[in-house]
């Protein structure tokens, strides 16, 4: 359970700031839009040329693996030492256990291979392989690609997630389009470094940064 609350979080109460007068930013959500983050730093950007590419963290590649390699061993113990012990049942719902936690870490691996380049080369943000139909067509826009002309500012929004042990802050990213809708990008748990990467990104893309998190 306390994966879980953490994974997915809650919804936490944000405003626009009162010195934010934009009219877009008065058709623009100031709630959480992605659910969940993590305590940690997960991304650091760097500019390379036209680019800026949003880079994983050491600690980010590590920890989809624990899910992994802990409930193996863990299993690998248990059928060690305790297999004679444990009722046919309880052995079932260990191991079932452990395979969902592995199952887990694989999918938080291969969800978290997604690469985040904003490219003025292409002209587009992606997150992910970008798709076009044939080689020769146009590039699908979708939540995660979309036209770095059509992006209007920089949304920066908290969210508190609970856990059965502790709590902590989670910060997000998105990009505001100039519609209003929002995309997201980035949530982790260190405000000053998603501030400095928003701050690299706001100078690339000429466009203002919308931080609804209250000064330090």
């Amino acid at each position: 359970m306390k994966f879980l609350q953490k994974l997915f979080g809650k919804k936490s109460p944000c405003t626009q700031p009162k010195n934010i007068t934009d009219p877009i930013a008065n058709i623009t959500e100031w709630t959480p839009l992605n659910l969940g983050g993590t305590s940690f730093c997960t991304h650091t950007a760097v500019q390379k040329d036209r680019k800026i590419v949003f880079e994983k963290t050491i600690l980010f590649h590590v920890f989809p693996w624990f899910f992994v390699f802990f409930p193996m061993f863990v299993g690998y113990k248990i059928f060690q030492n305790e297999q004679n012990q444990l009722s046919s049942n309880n052995l079932i719902g260990v191991y079932f256990g452990c395979g969902l936690f592995i199952l887990i870490g694989i999918w938080l691996f291969l969800y978290n291979r997604k690469k985040i380049k904003f490219d003025k080369n292409l002209g587009y943000y992606s997150k992910g392989k970008i798709k076009r139909s044939t080689s020769l067509a146009p590039i699908e826009e979708n939540k995660n690609c979309i036209q770095l002309s059509k992006i209007h500012a920089l949304q920066i929004v908290s969210e508190y997630v609970t856990g059965d042990e502790n709590s902590y802050y989670s910060y997000e990213l998105n990009l505001v389009l100039k519609t209003g809708k929002r995309l997201h990008v980035i949530d982790h748990g260190s405000l000053y470094v998603l501030r400095k990467d928003t701050k690299l990104l706001s100078e690339f893309l000429k466009i203002p940064i919308w931080d609804a998190v209250e000064k330090d």
